[in-house]
């Protein structure tokens, strides 16, 4: 006769025995959808010009990992063109069969280039240079991008802002594709020059000695002592040392003329772009850290990167 007692270890056994149901994967939230309203505006100041190539493109990145970024969708218009006197403003929808993922991050990016490459004009959301999320709450997306003449600096920054998101190998790839937009290697090495005189200068913001603002001119200064409060301009420092980092890529990915002679050789050349690459990444890290001692002693290792090439390759 069973008793409550065997009952309850009966039923606890049989509990025990029957095998769990799995749990259902979770189920990602519902997307929403990527179609974006890109109004392209060439300002009415901007010279005419016909059968220009005009790229928009609706760009994913997560945010949360390297090297994850993808083109959702491009419109691409090879004879676009543009008459003075008025307003050019033309509306392109971008990701009409597209959805957007939890998490990730979206952009638009406009260009138009001459036929040989070289990019003509760039466009900026609302007419300023600035870094950007599209909305992902389900409302419509729409952007407005003005164009204005693209200058050679503007290369350097795409390539930095490659490299703060840790997209090397996109910064490597952007670089190789615009190295066009230079007649001369020389052009690439006066980003290291003062703002003055067409250089990129120490950060966005200008600094109060003329002869100072240029990464090069810095960069020796930095390497016999940090000026007081230097370390306090985060956002100047950091900006300047990605701009290193990109005019290396730059550097490396252009293929320019020269006889090889002596030491003089391509795979030498290569070398040392790439040097001046890895002692650029290490001054960003001496910066982010605030380390003066490693400040200092990167600069000198970045100049002394420099002098390296120039020894062999600068005539």
């Amino acid at each position: 006769m069973w008793t409550m007692k065997k009952l309850g270890f009966t039923l606890i056994g049989i509990v025990l025995l029957v095998p769990q149901a799995p749990a259902l994967p979770d189920r990602p939230a519902p997307g929403t959808p990527a179609k974006t309203t890109v109004v392209v505006v060439v300002p009415r100041t901007v010279a005419a010009f016909q059968n220009r190539q005009l790229e928009v493109v609706l760009h994913e990145f997560d945010p949360r990992f390297k090297e994850k970024e993808t083109v959702i969708d491009a419109h691409i218009n090879k004879g676009f063109g543009h008459a003075t006197g008025a307003d050019s403003t033309i509306p392109i929808t971008l990701g009409a069969n597209a959805m957007m993922k939890p998490g990730m991050h979206y952009y638009v990016t406009a260009d138009v280039f001459h036929p040989g490459g070289k990019r003509m004009l760039i466009g900026e959301k609302d007419g300023k240079r600035q870094i950007y999320n599209l909305r992902t709450d389900g409302l419509a997306n729409q952007v407005t991008m003005i164009f204005r003449t693209a200058k050679p600096q503007d290369i350097v920054l795409d390539i930095a802002d490659e490299i703060k998101k840790g997209n090397n190998a996109k910064a490597t790839k952007l670089a190789k594709a615009r190295t066009n937009d230079f007649e001369d290697f020389y052009e690439v090495m006066n980003f290291f020059r003062p703002r003055t005189k067409g250089g990129m200068g120490w950060g966005a913001t200008p600094g109060k000695i003329p002869q100072q603002d240029a990464l090069e001119n810095r960069l020796l200064v930095l390497g016999r002592m940090l000026p007081m409060n230097f370390l306090d301009d985060e956002k100047s420092n950091e900006e300047a040392a990605t701009w290193i980092a990109a005019i290396a890529e730059l550097a490396s990915a252009k293929e320019f003329d020269f006889r090889p002679m002596g030491k003089k050789n391509k795979a030498d050349f290569q070398k040392k772009a790439a040097a001046l690459r890895a002692e650029a990444d290490e001054f960003a890290r001496a910066i982010a850290q605030k380390n003066a001692a490693a400040v200092q002693q990167s600069a000198r290792s970045v100049m002394q990167a420099c002098y390296q090439c120039h020894e062999i390759y600068r005539d």
